[in-house]
């Protein structure tokens, strides 16, 4: 639609189905309340907010996210 925005979630949901189909996996939406045979998506979910815990103190304990690339490291 022309002049709508785009927003990050509504493209990744377009483009999870697709990685499914290209990498042969079923992707499972951890959020959506679904079935959770032997416990495998609770236990992602832990995983998960281990992982944002973790991201968030190490982000928190080196002056935050850069507000552009740091360039000094590329290779030419």
């Amino acid at each position: 639609m022309p002049g709508s925005l785009v927003s990050v979630e509504g493209v990744a949901r377009g483009l999870i189905p697709r990685f499914g189909e290209v990498l042969g996996r079923e992707f499972v939406d951890l959020h959506d309340g679904g079935e959770d045979v032997g416990g495998e998506v609770q236990g992602l979910r832990e995983m998960v907010g281990q992982a944002e815990e973790e991201a968030k103190l190490v982000n928190e304990a080196t002056g935050g996210w850069a507000s552009e690339p740091d360039l000094s490291k590329r290779v030419m």
